[in-house]
């Protein structure tokens, strides 16, 4: 996921045609897998609350995809 993150990155460096649409597709992008990784880093993989959680938090971050569809351009 993270790779994707890198590759929303790139694209929002290479191929955006505004300033502001690439400051805000990278910005946003480095942020989201920001979060993914810190979160990463405090799961305990053997407490089944915990594994649940970062599994939601995985699709809080996809859908978070959906609301930053219409500021690429």
């Amino acid at each position: 996921m993270l790779l994707a993150y890198g590759g929303a990155v790139g694209v929002g460096l290479l191929a955006t045609t505004s300033t502001a649409s690439c400051v805000v597709t990278v910005g946003l992008h480095v942020g989201l897998a920001a979060t993914m990784w810190i979160k990463s880093q405090k799961v305990d993989l053997q407490d089944s609350k915990a594994l649940y959680a970062f599994y939601m938090l995985i699709w809080k971050l996809f859908y978070a995809e959906y609301f930053l569809l219409p500021l690429l351009r």
